[in-house]
Order: structure tokens, then sequence, then C-alpha cells
């Protein structure tokens, strides 16, 4: 695959740069983005403190006292230009998640869209879902590609507290709480399945890059798999190039 390398590149502070490659949420720019993050990551950089991909966006950030910035911008360069003639392979994980669909917006999104629940279960349970980026919770994963028809508002008012492993979606998106949190979007159902432990060596179940797949259980499964400790949801590569 040969990828268009519009690009812009600018400093963020005095140890950190910022490589942009649009401003739109798109899979083919959400790609440029993992690939340079991957190929950067490959090269365990002794200068490159840490790495945060967003939807468009590559922030790297680095020890200036080891590396400047000019040297940095034209290593980057060359990144860049070497995946334009060699293109990175993404190595990506598909994770199949868990939903007891009983959220109290789930009447809400089909009311909404004129659907049934089982409807809005049914189809947002079909699709591969591209984690775009993390946060703004640890581990909260923000998934593009949510079928139109289940497309949901926000809610005119968030509320306080909203459980972890709530699974919502808003506007165009689709995500799950790791935490309990104030938050506002559409609650359609919940995981037994923690994607976020802090007690972990390796805390957040998926990283940006990776995909999610819903699945629909019932509330007996559903109990059945939170007092589980060893469960482990099915996981599996995902190749995209």
């Amino acid at each position: 695959m040969v990828i268009n390398m519009n690009k812009r590149i600018w400093p963020l502070n005095d140890r950190a740069i910022t490589v942009s490659f649009g401003e739109e949420i798109d899979v083919q720019i959400n790609l440029r983005v993992q690939q340079l993050f991957s190929s950067l990551k490959r090269e365990s950089y002794p200068f490159i403190v840490d790495m945060v991909p967003t939807y468009t966006n590559l922030t790297i950030y680095f020890d200036p006292q080891k590396i400047n910035f000019k040297d940095m911008q034209q290593l980057i360069e060359e990144a860049l230009n070497d995946m334009h003639e060699h293109p990175v392979s993404i190595e990506s994980k598909l994770v199949h998640i868990p939903v007891y669909y009983n959220g109290p917006e789930l009447e809400r999104v089909a009311k909404q869209n004129q659907l049934t629940e089982d409807d809005v279960m049914r189809i947002h349970g079909r699709e591969d879902y591209l984690i775009y980026m993390i946060g703004f919770l640890p581990g909260f994963p923000y998934l593009g590609g949510l079928d139109e028809r289940i497309a949901t508002p926000r809610l005119d008012e968030p509320k306080s507290q909203v459980e972890a492993g709530s699974v919502g979606v808003a506007n165009q998106q689709t995500g799950i709480y790791p935490i309990q949190s104030p938050g506002g979007w559409n609650i359609i159902g919940h995981t037994p399945v923690n994607i976020f432990d802090s007690q972990k060596e390796q805390p957040f179940m998926f990283q940006a890059g990776d995909y999610i797949q819903f699945y629909p259980v019932d509330r007996k499964t559903y109990d059945h798999i939170i007092n589980d400790d060893q469960y482990q949801p099915k996981m599996e590569w995902y190749h995209a190039n």
C-alpha cells in the first residue's frame, strides 16, 4: 500500500514535536499515525521518552539533553520517507468484548433513530471498531466506525457518575468507560470485562490501533463472567497494511 504523506510538523514545546497528517477522523489518516508510531517504536530510540497517537497526530516527547529539535525533526522526516518507500505493516489485536445490552439510554438511542432496541444491539455488534486513540480516562478507547443508523447526540446534561464497564455511544463514536466517572455518553449496555487494571504491569487491555468487536450476552452470562477471575476475552491478530 502506498500512502499519501501529506503532513505538518511543528514543535509542541522544547521537548515535544507533533506530526499531523490531517484534520478529519479518517481510517487512512489514522493508519499513517499508527505507521509512524510503530516505525519509531520498533527502533527503541533512547532519546524518545514517550509517544502519544491521536486521531490525526502523533506527538513525540524527547530528551533535549540527548537530541535537539532539528535532529529530531530530521529523524522523523527520514522515518516518513522510509514509510513512503517501504510501507509499515501494522499488527493489531482484535478483542471480542461481551456486552449485556441493558443500558439506561438503549431505549433513547432506539427511539432517536426510529429503531427497536434489538436493532440497536444488532447494529452495534456488527462492526470491527478501530481504536483511534486512548483518553479521556485511563484506557478509554475512542472507537470510530459507528453505523450512522445508531448515531445519537450526547446527553444534554452529563451524569455525575457512569459506572465502570459502561458501553456508550456519542454522535458517531462508541466507547467503554474503564472506571467510574462523570460522562455524557448514551449508555446502551455494560461489559463484565475489566479493561483497565492499575495493578498489572500492562494496565490497559488495548491500545490505539487495535480493534474491538462487541457481541451480546444475557444476564446469566454477564454475571458468570464478572465473577470469573480467570476470564479473558477472545483475542486474535488483526493485520492492516
